[in-house]
């Protein structure tokens, strides 16, 4: 009988180590396909922005645009910056993020400010006329021969009950106006989709940078707004 159940002990601790051993080989099997698919993403990016960096102007006369999901656009891009700042000590892109509504004045031109901020403009906060802003920032740009410009955050443009639809157009139009560079707006897929089909001048424009495996959730035509959003123009 001792025999028996040290037979049966021995059994169930190689089941046991089996056990182990399999699920072990399985999170590292995942691990594994999570790091390669992390790697293509990575190189997508990659080649979708160095293609966008230095582009010529269109046809029309205005930069390229571009339009990422996020999550991972994000992190992505980080990732991308990081390695660009191991190569070049100069800025080549200007990388911002949209504040969080309870972060910004909604009655202010937010909007420039925090970009001014953000490229580190010293009189970001100063008061005068916001063509005096705009005009800094285009110069700044263009001083620095900017490559590609990116907006993280886009998404909070969008709100519980409204799009801020005319502080969209005002980034767009400082691209048309003068801003040469490339720009690319990164955000939330459904909520970037809600933004980019609250006018029609946006969806034709801001092409989607598709990632392996998605499944084009960025085209605006297969995410309908809804019809409780009330659009602010």
């Amino acid at each position: 009988m001792q025999w028996i159940a040290l037979k049966r002990k021995r059994t169930l601790s190689n089941q046991i180590l089996v056990s182990i051993t399999v699920h072990a080989e399985n999170v590292a099997g995942s691990k594994a396909m999570a790091e390669t698919d992390q790697a293509e993403e990575l190189r997508t990016i990659s080649r979708a922005l160095d293609s966008l960096r230095g582009s010529p102007l269109k046809g029309n006369g205005e930069p390229e645009f571009r339009k990422i999901g996020d999550p991972p656009g994000k992190a992505l891009i980080q990732h991308y910056l990081h390695q660009e700042s191991q190569t070049t000590s100069r800025r080549l892109i200007f990388y911002a993020e949209v504040p969080a509504p309870g972060e910004r004045n909604e009655r202010s031109a937010w909007f420039i400010r925090s970009l001014l901020q953000q490229w580190g403009d010293p009189d970001w906060n100063k008061h005068e006329p916001i063509e005096a802003k705009e005009a800094r920032l285009q110069a700044a740009i263009e001083d620095e021969r900017i490559e590609v410009v990116i907006v993280a955050d886009i998404h909070h443009l969008v709100l519980e009950h409204r799009v801020l639809t005319q502080r969209m157009d005002w980034l767009l139009s400082l691209f048309q106006r003068g801003v040469e560079a490339p720009l690319v707006i990164v955000g939330e897929p459904q909520k970037l989709n809600q933004l980019i089909a609250s006018d029609g001048r946006f969806g034709w424009r801001f092409l989607p940078i598709h990632l392996p495996g998605e499944t084009h959730a960025l085209d605006p035509a297969t995410n309908a707004v809804p019809a409780l959003f009330r659009l602010v123009k």
